[in-house]
């Protein structure tokens, strides 16, 4: 689903952001990882709000995702952003993180 942004005004930038990841924790037994990235932003008052996720990359470590994010970068204030690594291991329900097991997390904020 494609997300919709206001227009940009002159203290705003759309950004487009790309992940990868190195040497991740193997968590399979009879093969490599399968990983998929989430990624939050912090809302004002909801905690956590989720963005969206990469694809998943089957029996990858090292994975380079083609998915992107696309946000809107507001230079006055500070964004917080948490990505969330996890190895995949029920495909049916890939958005259900209680189905997969957690790699690892990042948080930063979006000027960093």
């Amino acid at each position: 689903m494609a997300q919709s942004f206001p227009p940009p005004s002159d203290t705003s930038s759309k950004v487009e952001l790309s992940v990868s990841c190195s040497s991740l924790k193997n968590l399979d037994y009879f093969s490599k990882s399968d990983p998929t990235v989430f990624l939050y932003t912090r809302g004002r008052e909801a905690g956590w709000v989720k963005v969206g996720r990469t694809e998943v990359i089957d029996n990858n470590l090292n994975p380079k995702f083609s998915t992107t994010f696309r946000l809107e970068y507001r230079f006055e204030e500070i964004q917080n952003l948490q990505f969330a690594v996890y190895d995949v291991d029920d495909k049916h329900h890939v958005d259900n993180i209680d189905k997969q097991q957690l790699l690892g997390t990042m948080e930063c904020t979006l000027a960093e």
